[in-house]
């Protein structure tokens, strides 16, 4: 009686009549056991997701893992269709090349009891919803166990809700009040969540070029960083519930040139429409 070892788990392998029969102990997962010395290896495929569950704008990534059941070495390739709402970001593997959104890996020599995995990371488009799902199979001629050739992740997306920021300067006629006759200028900028979740720890960044930034009112702000482009900080807000917003006034003070503030908002979640969460405001 030999004893070998298949992915950390222990076969006894009983040899009589030219036959090789492997008895796989407890927890041996999907590894099949070699059944008859001199017939095809088999390889198998498996598929995992990280995070368990997402929303839309977040990252997710995907290992793709090919192994060798035995009896000997193995090469094949394999294809990983990522579902539509999934873009490709993230593919840094030798042997690897995608194409919109399939994945082909080639996965040469692999020694019985082995294994080899790749990484790819994928982006969720905004607006997605439902289920991910993503497939994995061996490319090429069916070996003896055909079942293990093929393989899905599911990942559900979690709801997320919707920011948008928006800028207000003064009109012409309210600049002649006591603080725009000294070339300061309030600047409005709202940040609304437009739902249907509430948003938790947002964020306001805020740009200011071609001004000076005198002072922001209705949040908590910090300095974030001063160089030539101009000076830029980030404003707390904390909780939005859906159909809320809150205002920060930024005073800037500007000469004879063209000033602008720029405004991004950001939040716990992934925001489920980027597109209108920047702002910018032009100041003559």
């Amino acid at each position: 009686m030999l004893r070998r070892v298949f992915f950390g788990v222990m076969a006894r392998t009983v040899v009589g009549a030219g036959v090789t029969v492997g008895v796989l102990g407890a927890g041996a997962g999907p590894v099949p056991a070699v059944q008859a010395s001199g017939r095809k290896t088999d390889l198998g495929v498996t598929l995992s997701a990280s995070p368990r569950q997402v929303r839309a704008g977040d990252l997710v990534g995907y290992t793709l893992t090919v192994w060798d059941a035995g009896p000997g070495a193995g090469t094949r390739a394999a294809g990983l269709r990522l579902p539509d709402a999934v873009d490709v970001v993230g593919l840094r593997e030798s042997g690897c090349v995608d194409s919109g959104r399939t994945v082909r890996c080639a996965f040469p020599r692999i020694a019985p009891g082995h294994a080899r995995s790749v990484h790819i990371l994928g982006i969720v488009r905004p607006g997605a919803s439902g289920t991910l799902r993503a497939r994995a199979r061996l490319l090429g001629p069916a070996d003896r166990v055909a079942r293990d050739d093929t393989a899905e992740a599911d990942t559900p997306i979690v709801p997320s809700t919707n920011l948008a920021v928006r800028l207000a300067t003064p009109s012409a006629g309210h600049r002649a009040s006591r603080e725009g006759s000294r070339g300061v200028v309030p600047v409005r900028a709202t940040v609304a969540n437009r739902g249907p979740r509430a948003a938790g720890r947002v964020n306001l960044d805020l740009g200011v070029h071609g001004a000076d930034l005198v002072k922001v009112a209705g949040a908590r702000c910090a300095h974030v960083r001063k160089n030539k482009l101009g000076r830029f900080l980030s404003c707390f807000l904390g909780r939005l519930r859906p159909g809320r917003g809150r205002t920060v006034v930024a005073y800037l003070r500007h000469g004879s040139g063209t000033g602008t503030l720029a405004a991004s908002a950001g939040l716990d979640l992934s925001d489920s429409d980027p597109s209108d969460n920047v702002a910018v405001a032009t100041i003559r």
